[in-house]
């Protein structure tokens, strides 16, 4: 059962960093169109901010992939994707149809921190470079 486990965690981090990838490169290939949407929400020095979040969302989508300090980088994204989702999902100042798509990414955004939340809790299995780095002491004391 526990190699079951191990293997629902490597395809549930792949599956959950998907998001965070995608749009980093899509920031990387927009850079001006970014800091010019994060110059409109009142966030300062936006061209740097947005190289640094492009950089944040494709090393931490990196790191959860490979398992490599899982639950620093996930506590960490839990941070960010707060603050993107009360940024840009603040569906709570529109009506209608507006409304309901910020709502949907809004609730999307609260899967995404309930996913982070277990990686920050469980860690990331066994297939992880967390695991590797774990085992690697222990198997240098045995030799020597």
């Amino acid at each position: 059962m526990e190699g079951s486990r191990d293997w629902g965690l490597l395809v549930g981090r792949i599956a959950l960093i998907a998001l965070y990838a995608f749009s980093a490169a899509g920031k990387f290939e927009t850079l001006d169109a970014t800091a010019a949407l994060l110059a409109t929400k009142g966030y300062p020095l936006a061209m740097p901010l947005t190289i640094f979040v492009a950089t944040v969302e494709m090393l931490g989508a990196i790191c959860i992939a490979v398992g490599f300090y899982s639950r620093a980088v996930a506590i960490g994204l839990i941070l960010y994707t707060l603050a993107a989702t009360v940024t840009f999902h603040n569906f709570w100042m529109l009506e209608g149809a507006a409304r309901q798509g910020l709502l949907i990414h809004f609730l999307k955004n609260v899967g995404l921190l309930g996913a982070f939340g277990i990686i920050a809790s469980v860690g990331p299995g066994a297939f992880s470079l967390d695991a590797l780095m774990r085992k690697l002491p222990r198997e240098r004391a045995e030799v020597a």
